[in-house]
């Protein structure tokens, strides 16, 4: 078998399989896979192609070396075997386009993609209203519509007309197809995520209710861990049990003291930079529950102790 490499290329090549040699054997201890002299024995047997050079190995493989200039090994094969190769484009469609809005009352077969899918305003309810009333058309939705918008009554009941506002009500002659498609991995995947991680708790934060409830059940029930759902607005309490000790301007915390708030005393022990000069006791935590959260910006230096800043 013959080998074929331009000069650069036969130079590196020596280098970098002794280099790869020594590290194998004297860094890492592993058992020498060829020696110094296999290597010289075997880049005798290499064949030496100049730049330009045009070679005949056999009927049908002709080599020619060009430089490329990425780097003194690169070089480029015959543009004669490249042109052999066939390339196709699966999403190169010939009959796709974008639409206008003047071809909303053109007749004859259409697929449109539009958004947003839950026709909850925009594009898609101009051309709901538009092709809704005819029998001839079809109406295909995403399997998750959020309650109380169009997309989710035309999927929850067989309305004949539709409240599209106070003023416009839309009747409805089109079929309608229920795609199950979602962005969102489903309860399994998120079980299978929460039993691989083993976190102390769980919040889940999007998603209808009572599917989020459910699983909520199933976490707490088969996994043994805390889990939560809150609603929108909702403040969720954990308890952690590293306490970190940051720097804190004195007006800042002032501000974000609520004086009906209930405190008690952590059993985390800490010091404060805002105690009294002379005082060298270490007060207890104070850990307050109230409806306020204190908002800043924690500020993290390598070589500084975290502060908190407005």
């Amino acid at each position: 078998m013959d080998r074929f490499m331009t000069y650069p290329t036969k130079v590196l090549a020596s280098l970098m399989l002794e280099d790869y040699r020594k590290v194998m054997v004297n860094r890492r201890g592993e058992e020498e896979q060829f020696s110094s002299q296999n290597i010289a024995d075997c880049l005798k047997k290499v064949i030496v192609v100049d730049l330009r050079q045009t070679v005949k190995v056999d009927d049908g493989v002709v080599i020619r070396c060009y430089f490329i200039g990425a780097a003194m090994s690169y070089a480029m094969a015959s543009q004669k075997i490249k042109d052999s190769y066939a390339a196709h484009n699966e999403f190169d469609f010939k009959h796709v386009c974008s639409f206008e809005r003047s071809m909303l009352n053109d007749r004859g077969p259409c697929d449109l993609f539009v958004t947003p899918g839950m026709i909850s305003g925009g594009f898609s309810l101009e051309v709901y209203k538009k092709w809704a009333p005819s029998e001839m058309n079809l109406i295909t939705l995403h399997r998750y519509c959020v309650a109380g918008i169009i997309g989710h009554k035309l999927m929850s009941s067989k309305a004949t007309e539709i409240q599209v506002d106070k003023e416009t009500q839309v009747d409805v002659g089109c079929k309608i197809h229920q795609l199950s498609f979602s962005p969102h991995t489903n309860s399994i995947g998120i079980m299978d995520l929460v039993k691989f991680l083993t976190p102390k708790n769980v919040i889940l934060g999007h998603g209808e209710k009572s599917k989020m409830a459910k699983l909520k059940g199933k976490i707490e029930y088969e996994l043994g861990i805390k889990c939560y759902d809150p609603a929108n607005n909702d403040v969720v309490h954990i308890t952690s049990p590293h306490y970190v000790k940051i720097d804190a301007k004195k007006a800042f915390v002032e501000n974000c003291i609520n004086p009906n708030a209930k405190s008690f005393d952590s059993k985390v022990g800490g010091t404060s930079d805002l105690r009294s000069k002379g005082t060298s006791s270490s007060p207890a935590v104070k850990e307050t529950y109230d409806k306020t959260v204190a908002e800043g910006i924690l500020v993290i230096d390598k070589t500084k102790r975290p502060k908190v800043v407005h």
